[in-house]
C-alpha cells in the first residue's frame, strides 16, 4: 500500500514510506498501521499539491497528533544517516551532553573533536573540574551523547557501555540513542503539547520486530515547541537540548517564524492541524505559510460546511469516500486515536447505509409546526431586537413546541400544569406582538397554543411517536438485533427511559454524545433530534449501517433535507482520479473500485426555513453589549464565548478555564485547564458559582489544610517575584532565559506573567534558569529548591483535586454530564455549587472590555439563572 512511485520536485518535502511498515499498535488487539493512517501520512509527506490541503474525515479528534508522530518517524528514518555524520560538527566547547541511557552529564571539551575524530569530555564534579579531569570518546560513540540542559547525574570515569535498543531504534532500523541532537525538526503541529503527550502515551506504537523492550517509544520521542527566535526546542524528554521530532504551537502565530523566517529552508517542513478554528482565525497567515511550507488540516465531518471558505481561499479540499477511508482488506483494529478509529468505524457503517424513516401522524403537532414556522417567517423586523419580552415569549413558544413534539405519552401531573401555565402566558401576551410584528405573528402564536393544548389534553395513553418507538423497542427486545435508541437531549432521554420502564422494557435510551462509546450497534433508532447541531452530531461520524429516523411528517421532511444536503456537500468534496493521485501520492490500485453515485436532489422541508429561523437563528446572544470602562479603569482584549442557555463570558487569551473532557465510557471524564485557543463548540466548562476562587483550589486546600496550602503557595511564588509583572515584557524575559540556555516561546512566557493562578513553569529546569537570569537578593539555592519542591507538591495536590472533582461530578451527574441540554447545568457538589456550561459559539473578533468584566460568567437573564440554581443536580447518577 502506498509503494507506487510518484515523481516530484526535489525542492519539495518528499519522504518515502519506511517506518510506517515497521510499526504495530499495541492496543486491545495488536494490529498493523491502518490504511487510513498510511494515507494521511502519505498526504503529509509525499503530496505533489502546492496548495494548502484540507482532508475531511468522519472524526478528526487526535488525528493531527497521530499523523505527526508517524510522519516524524518517517522523517527521522530518512534524515538519520546524514545526521549522524554531521553531528560531531555541531558540538561546541562548554556544551553539556548526557550519555544514553543512564543520563550521566559531561561537558564538551576544547576542542570538541580532535584530529582522530574522538570527542573530548570534561568531568564536571567540583574536584575533577578543578583538575581538568578529561575523558575521550571514540568517533563511533559520539552519537551516544545527547546535548542537555541538565547538570545531574554527574558523569564519572566508569566505562561507557553500548546503549541497548529502544522502540524508536527498532522502528528506525538503526540506533538514534534517544539523542535529540540527531533530529532535524520537519513536523510542526498546531495544537497543545498536553494533548499531544497524552496521545503519544496512549497509542502504544511498538516495532513490528520484537526486541527486548527497555524503553517505550513515548519515553524517547522528543517533542516540544518553538521559541522566540523560531528555533524548535524540546520539552520532553526533560533535559533534552536538541530539536524535537514534533514542534507544537498553540496556533499559527506560534509557528509563523518557524515556517517563514529566512533561515528556515522552504519546503522543508509540514504543518499539521485538526482544529478548524485555528485555521479560520488566521486564514491569511495559513495561506502565507502554505506558500513556503506544506500545511495540512484534518477536519471532522461536523465542520464540512467550512470547506467552502477554504476552497474560496485556494485550498484543496478532499472528503474521502468510505471505500477510500477503509482501503482494501484493512481489518478494523484499534489505534487508541479516537479520530482514526471512529472514522474507520463510521466508514464501515456508511458503505452500505440505508437510512429508514418511520413517519408518525398527529394533526395537532402538524398544526403546531406550521404555526411556529409562520411565527419564524415574521421575525424579519429588526425593531424587536432589543424587546427582551419578545425574546422571552419566543423562547417559551419554541420550548413548548419541542417539548410537545417529543412526548412519547401525554403530559400528566406537574408536567401538564407547566404546559398549562405556558399556554396561558402565550395567549395573554400574543396581542402585544401585533404592534411589532403584525396580526400574522399574533395569530401564529395563538394557533400554536391551540394546537399544543389539543394535543396535550387528547384522549390517548401513548402518542403516535410513542407508539412507533415502543413497537421498535418491543421488536428489538425479542430479537438478537443490537438496536440502540437515541434521543436529542437529556430531557428526551430521561423521558424515554421512564416510558420504556412503564411498558415493562429493560431498554435504555442514550444521548447522541454517547453513541461514539456505544460499541458498534447494528441499528440506531433516533427520535427527537430536531436541533440542527444535535442532528449533525448524530450523523457525523455515521453510527451504524442501519439508521431509523422516527418522527412526525415535518421531522421526517427535515431529516431527509438535511441528509440530502449532507450528501451533496460530501459529493462536492470528491476528487477525480488524477487529482487524488496528485494529492495522496498513491496510484488508483491502492484504493478499492467504487461506483460514483450522483447525490440525491435536495428536498426542502415544508416551512423549514421559517422553522430553522426561530429554532436556531433567534439567539439570546443578541442581548450582549460591550460595556464602557469607567474613567481610569484598565481595559484588555477579550473574546466573547457564548454558552448554551443564557450565559456568556469574555475570555482573554491568557485565561485557562477548567474544561471537562469525556472519558472512555459514558459518564466518565477528566477536568483540565485549557486556553481559549483549545475551546470549540461543544466544549464543557466547569465554573464555580458565586466565588472568585476556582473549585480545584478549594478542593486542594481542603486536602492539604488551608494553612499548609497557603505556605506552599508562598514558597512557590518565588519564581513570580523574580520576573517582571508586566506581560508586555515577555520577549525581554525570553531573551534573558535564552542566554542561560532555556528557549521558550514568548507567548508561553506571557502566560507565565499574565496568569496569576499559574502555580509555576512546568519544568524544574525553567525555575533554575529564572533564578540564574533574574536573581533575587537574599535568596539562596536552598530557597529556589524549596520553590521547586513547593510547585511539585502543589501540582500533586491539584491533580488529586482534579481527580476528586471528576469523581464528585460523576457521582452527582453520571452520564448527564455530557448530554446535550438547552440550559446551563447547576451541580451541588456538597462543597459548593458549580455550573457545567456547554460552549455554543466563540466570536471571531476580540473586543475591548473593562478588566473587571473579563474571565467571569455573565447572565442575560438573572431570573433564568435563579430558577436553575434553585434546583441543582445533587444525586442523579444514571
Amino acid at each position: 500500500m502506498g509503494n507506487a512511485h510518484v515523481e516530484c520536485s526535489t525542492s519539495d518535502l518528499q519522504v518515502p514510506p519506511f517506518a510506517v511498515d515497521r510499526i504495530l499498535f499495541e492496543h486491545e488487539d495488536r494490529g498493523q498501521c491502518p490504511h487510513l493512517l498510511k494515507l494521511l501520512v502519505s498526504i503529509s509527506l509525499r503530496t505533489r499539491e502546492t496548495s494548502p490541503i484540507c482532508v475531511i474525515l468522519p472524526s478528526a479528534v487526535g488525528v493531527a497528533s497521530l499523523v505527526a508522530i508517524v510522519s516524524a518517524l518517517e522523517c527521522l528514518a530518512q534524515d538519520l544517516p546524514d545526521a549522524k555524520t554531521l553531528y560531531p560538527a555541531t558540538l561546541r566547547a562548554g556544551l553539556r551532553v548526557r550519555l544514553y541511557p543512564g543520563g550521566e552529564v559531561f561537558e564538551v571539551g576544547d576542542p570538541p573533536v580532535d584530529g582522530s575524530g574522538s570527542m573530548k569530555l570534561r568531568l564536571i564534579d567540583k574536584k575533577s573540574y578543578a583538575t581538568k579531569g578529561t575523558r575521550f570518546v571514540q568517533a563511533e560513540r559520539i552519537c551516544w551523547f545527547e546535548p542537555t540542559t541538565r547538570y545531574h547525574p554527574l558523569g564519572t570515569g566508569a566505562p561507557f557501555i553500548a546503549p541497548p535498543l529502544n522502540d524508536l531504534d527498532a522502528i528506525l532500523g538503526q540506533q538514534a540513542f534517544g539523542n535529540s541532537g540527531l533530529v532535524k525538526t520537519r513536523v510542526l503541529l498546531a495544537g497543545t503539547r498536553a494533548e499531544f503527550g497524552r496521545l503519544l502515551e496512549a497509542t502504544h506504537i511498538v516495532p513490528r520486530e520484537k526486541i527486548r523492550r527497555a524503553v517505550p517509544l513515548s519515553d524517547v520521542f522528543a517533542f516540544g515547541g518553538v521559541d522566540i527566535n523560531s528555533q524548535p526546542y524540546v520539552t520532553a524528554p526533560i533535559g533534552s537540548a536538541g530539536q524535537p521530532m514534533v514542534a507544537i504551537g498553540r496556533d499559527l502565530q506560534d509557528l509563523k517564524n518557524a515556517c517563514l523566517n529566512e533561515d528556515v529552508d522552504p519546503h522543508s517542513r509540514v504543518v499539521l492541524c485538526d482544529n478548524v478554528d485555528i485555521i479560520l482565525r488566521d486564514l491569511d497567515l495559513a495561506g502565507r505559510i502554505a506558500e513556503r511550507q506544506r500545511i495540512v488540516l484534518f477536519a471532522g465531518g461536523l465542520r464540512r460546511a467550512d470547506a467552502g471558505a477554504l476552497k474560496n481561499a485556494g485550498w484543496v479540499v478532499w472528503e474521502p469516500s468510505p471505500g477510500e477511508v477503509l482501503g482494501v482488506n484493512d481489518p478494523l483494529l484499534t489505534t487508541a486515536c479516537r479520530g482514526i478509529d471512529l472514522s474507520r468505524r463510521s466508514a464501515s457503517g456508511e458503505q452500505d447505509r440505508r437510512p429508514g424513516y418511520v413517519a408518525c401522524k398527529a394533526p395537532e403537532v402538524a398544526n403546531a409546526h406550521k404555526a411556529l414556522a409562520r411565527l419564524g417567517d415574521a421575525l424579519g423586523d429588526e425593531s424587536i431586537e432589543h424587546e427582551f419580552w419578545v425574546e422571552d415569549l419566543l423562547d417559551a413558544a419554541q420550548s413548548l413546541f419541542f417539548s410537545c413534539a417529543g412526548w412519547l405519552s401525554p403530559p400528566k401531573g406537574e408536567t401538564l400544569e407547566r404546559v398549562a401555565e405556558t399556554l396561558e402566558r402565550l395567549r395573554a401576551e400574543a396581542p402585544r406582538l401585533t404592534r411589532l410584528l403584525g396580526d400574522a405573528a399574533t395569530k401564529a402564536l395563538a394557533d400554536l397554543a391551540k394546537a399544543v393544548e389539543e394535543f396535550a389534553t387528547s384522549e390517548m395513553s401513548v402518542t403516535p411517536k410513542g407508539e412507533e418507538v415502543l413497537r421498535l423497542a418491543q421488536t428489538a427486545a425479542r430479537s438478537s438485533l443490537r438496536q440502540v435508541f437515541v434521543a436529542g437531549n437529556r430531557q428526551g432521554r430521561e423521558e424515554a427511559d421512564k416510558f420504556f420502564a412503564r411498558n415493562g422494557l429493560e431498554t435504555r435510551c442514550i444521548a447522541v454524545v454517547d453513541l461514539a462509546d456505544a460499541g458498534e450497534p447494528q441499528s440506531v433508532a433516533a427520535f427527537s433530534v430536531m436541533r440542527r447541531d444535535i442532528f449533525e452530531k448524530l450523523v457525523d461520524p455515521w453510527p451504524a449501517g442501519s439508521m431509523l429516523f422516527v418522527g412526525y411528517d415535518f421531522e421526517i421532511d427535515c431529516y431527509r433535507a438535511r441528509l440530502n444536503k449532507r450528501a451533496a456537500l460530501r459529493a462536492s468534496n470528491r476528487l477525480a482520479p488524477e487529482a487524488r493521485r496528485r494529492l495522496t501520492g498513491w496510484e488508483d490500485n491502492c484504493f478499492p473500485p467504487e461506483s460514483r453515485m450522483a447525490p440525491q436532489a435536495s428536498e426542502v422541508g415544508r416551512g423549514l426555513d421559517g422553522f430553522d429561523k426561530i429554532a436556531r437563528e433567534w439567539s439570546w446572544s443578541r442581548r450582549i453589549s460591550v460595556p464602557v470602562a469607567d474613567d481610569g479603569e484598565e481595559t484588555c482584549q477579550a473574546t466573547v464565548v457564548h454558552f448554551i442557555g443564557r450565559s456568556w463570558c469574555a475570555m482573554t487569551e491568557d485565561h485557562r478555564p477548567l474544561v471537562l473532557t469525556s472519558g472512555s465510557r459514558a459518564g466518565q471524564g477528566t477536568v483540565q485547564e485549557i486556553g481559549l485557543s483549545g475551546l470549540a463548540s461543544g466544549s464543557r466548562i466547569v465554573v464555580r458559582e458565586g466565588a472568585n476562587k476556582d473549585i480545584i483550589r478549594t478542593i486542594a486546600e481542603s486536602i492539604a489544610k488551608p494553612a499548609v496550602y497557603a505556605d506552599l503557595r508562598n514558597k512557590a511564588a518565588l519564581w513570580r517575584q523574580a520576573l517582571p509583572h508586566d506581560p508586555a515584557k515577555a520577549q525581554f524575559v525570553a531573551r534573558a532565559l535564552a542566554k542561560v540556555g532555556v528557549h521558550r516561546h514568548h507567548m508561553t512566557i506571557r502566560s507565565w506573567l499574565a496568569n496569576s493562578s499559574l502555580i509555576g513553569p512546568r519544568s524544574e529546569h525553567d525555575i533554575h534558569a529564572i533564578a540564574e537570569a533574574f536573581p533575587v537578593r537574599g535568596r539562596t539555592k536552598a530557597d529556589w529548591q524549596a520553590c521547586c519542591d513547593a510547585i511539585a507538591q502543589l501540582r500533586a495536590l491539584h491533580i488529586r483535586a482534579g481527580s476528586q472533582l471528576t469523581n464528585l461530578l460523576a457521582e452527582r451527574c453520571g452520564r448527564v454530564l455530557f448530554e446535550p441540554s438547552d440550559t446551563e447545568l447547576a451541580v451541588d457538589l456538597g462543597i459548593g455549587v458549580v455550573w457545567i456550561l456547554e460552549v455554543a459559539s466563540i466570536e471571531a473578533q476580540a473586543h475591548e472590555f473593562p478588566s473587571s468584566y473579563v474571565n467571569r460568567l455573565h447572565w442575560l437573564d438573572l431570573e433564568w439563572r435563579d430558577r436553575l440554581l434553585a434546583s441543582p443536580i445533587r444525586d442523579r447518577a444514571a
